[in-house]
């Protein structure tokens, strides 16, 4: 089962890696040089990425996971795969410190405790490229990132967000407790795939947010969330890989790049506003206005 699991890790990354690639209508010279941008980015050969497309448009996310060799890294302390979870982890929060990915990659079951030595990943990372200073500089490149995902057609491309709404005053029966908003909604027509009110800002909320839109409208050809520990969680991005639905990210702290969902949030606002008069007492009531105020 643990085996399992890494394969699909494995896939997952290399999923996400070859998102660009996936767009259709590429021409070959357009094709070529996002090979040559990826084997950059990554320090995989190019030969490696087109074996990886090649095996995806075969086969798919299985195509993707490791075969017929040793990826557990028995033999080094810190192994190609540990590397490249490293790599991962370092991507997905620039700011995150040698000792936070050592905790993380521990408390994950990649590697036993006290297994990496700091100073041996940092000497890794720095090998391929992914020191704190270089991947300053790789965020600080990508500020046109929101003008690069505008769409023109539903389901080309969804965003995503957890909002705060409001609270629900203590009863006698039970606590005071913050509601939040998830939401998807649609790039092209800006139509609301689904919006759903929740008690938790989880993984949960997030995957039954996105379950419910899907079986509404179907599968978009890729998502653009922002950073939060719900989106960039192993169980949504494998979710993702699996459907065949690149997942974007926007640059940290950029607000620019999710004018959309902040229009959406507007909208939350003035909803929050008029339900409050209402006096809900539960979870249920407020969703059922929300749906309402949508509807309208």
């Amino acid at each position: 089962m643990q085996d399992h699991r890494k394969a699909d890790q494995i896939a997952t990354e290399r999923a996400e890696m070859l998102g660009p690639l996936l767009t259709p209508g590429l021409d070959p010279a357009k094709r070529s040089q996002i090979i040559r941008e990826i084997s950059n980015r990554y320090q995989i050969s190019e030969r490696s990425i087109r074996r990886y497309l090649q095996a995806y448009e075969a086969d798919g996310f299985i195509g993707l996971r490791p075969k017929g060799r040793d990826y557990h890294g028995k033999a080094s302390s810190v192994d190609d795969y540990l590397v490249d979870q490293a790599v991962a982890l370092r991507r997905e929060v620039p700011t995150r410190s040698i000792r936070q990915i050592i905790r993380i990659l521990e408390m994950e079951g990649m590697v036993a405790e006290g297994q990496i030595r700091r100073s041996t990943l940092q000497d890794r990372l720095e090998e391929r490229g992914y020191s704190s200073r270089q991947l300053r500089m790789y965020y600080s490149a990508g500020g046109a990132a929101a003008r690069r995902f505008a769409h023109h057609h539903r389901n080309d491309l969804w965003q995503a967000d957890l909002k705060y709404l409001l609270v629900l005053p203590a009863t006698a029966t039970e606590k005071s407790r913050q509601l939040y908003a998830s939401v998807f909604i649609d790039d092209a027509t800006r139509s609301i795939m689904h919006a759903q009110v929740y008690e938790k800002q989880d993984l949960f909320c997030v995957m039954d947010c996105f379950r419910k839109a899907v079986e509404k409208n179907g599968l978009p050809d890729a998502i653009f969330v922002d950073n939060g520990s719900q989106y960039i969680s192993k169980s949504f991005s494998r979710t993702c890989a699996k459907l065949g639905i690149k997942k974007l990210h926007a640059r940290p702290r950029s607000a620019c790049s999710k004018g959309k969902i902040e229009k959406f949030n507007r909208f939350l606002d003035s909803f929050v506003a008029e339900v409050k008069l209402k006096n809900p007492k539960t979870v249920a009531e407020v969703d059922h206005h929300l749906q309402i105020w949508i509807q309208e």
